[in-house]
């Protein structure tokens, strides 16, 4: 198994975050029975999520979607050592 962690600082999830419809910041989502919004989230696992450990970390500050997708590409190629 691979672990990929993709990091922003806090402040960029929670402007990220902002910029989604209301309807998508928060219920059908993976933590949605402990944590009802995005935002209490972030707040509440910030610093515990930064300590899990990674094999591929991808720092997504200043990156698109796409270039997030394709750097996960290029190490995951690195890591196994074979073509996608």
């Amino acid at each position: 198994m691979i672990t990929i962690k993709l990091e922003a600082s806090r402040k960029l999830l929670y402007l990220r975050i902002g910029e989604k419809r209301k309807r998508d910041r928060g219920g059908q989502w993976l933590f949605s029975s402990d944590y009802p919004d995005k935002y209490i989230f972030v707040e509440k696992l910030y610093k515990e999520f930064k300590r899990l450990p990674l094999d591929i970390r991808i720092d997504t500050t200043k990156l698109s979607q796409e270039k997030v997708y394709e750097n996960i590409l290029k190490k995951l190629e690195i890591y196994i050592g074979a073509p996608f």
